[in-house]
């Protein structure tokens, strides 16, 4: 785990500065305090993160999520073919990672937009982990599938969260935005393809047509 280099670092360190001959008082009092300032920050964030990786794991192959999931990216790919890259990185995402469920008293602080989200990722320090929440349980198969599009588009693409379909900004991102961001590819795969799951809406916010053009 990336924790591991982390303490590493913080072990020679420590070591390092109990190696040093510190004759000057303010100078072993200033070496403590810079110790113990670096220990609480990785202190807490390894508990964190321990908390997130001790929960139920699971695996989006062979699951029915993973297969509509891959279904409907295939189906993306031949009506979008300028995006079939995309997609596939995508679909390569869903085959590598591994789902964490994740109780409410173990999720960190998210600040997220529409609040609690239904899953979330790290791709900066984990490129094969999704973690997924209680809402994500509560979701449908084709709710489910494209939550994992979604992060996966994130870990695959590195694409970020500039605006949620359900945003009124959505429709007003530019071009490069469009290809950059994780919610855009999840909304082309509902509206081209979730014909393939009987599940034809997404609660609360409902499956409309919207033609694509005129960014992508």
């Amino acid at each position: 785990m990336f924790l591991v280099p982390l303490w590493g670092i913080f072990i020679m360190v420590v070591i390092l500065a109990m190696s040093m001959n510190h004759e000057d008082e303010w100078a072993k009092k200033t070496t403590c305090i810079l110790i113990i300032l670096m220990l609480f920050p990785l202190l807490n964030m390894t508990f964190t993160f321990s908390l997130l990786y001790l929960s139920p794991q699971g695996s989006l192959e062979p699951s029915k999520v993973g297969n509509l999931a891959s279904e409907m990216l295939e189906c993306a790919s031949e009506r979008l073919p300028t995006l079939s890259l995309h997609f596939s990185k995508i679909g390569d995402c869903l085959h590598d990672v591994n789902t964490y469920s994740v109780r409410p008293g173990r999720l960190p602080y998210m600040g997220s937009r529409g609040g609690l989200p239904q899953a979330f990722v790290i791709p900066r320090l984990d490129k094969k982990s999704v973690f997924v929440t209680k809402y994500y349980k509560e979701s449908t198969l084709l709710e489910k599938s494209l939550i994992m599009i979604h992060e996966c588009a994130h870990i695959g693409l590195g694409a970020h969260d500039y605006a949620y379909r359900w945003e009124p900004h959505f429709n007003n991102l530019t071009r490069e935005e469009q290809y950059n961001n994780a919610d855009s590819f999840m909304d082309l795969v509902l509206t081209y393809c979730a014909h393939l799951s009987k599940y034809t809406s997404f609660r609360g916010v409902g499956h409309n047509k919207r033609v694509f053009g005129e960014h992508w």
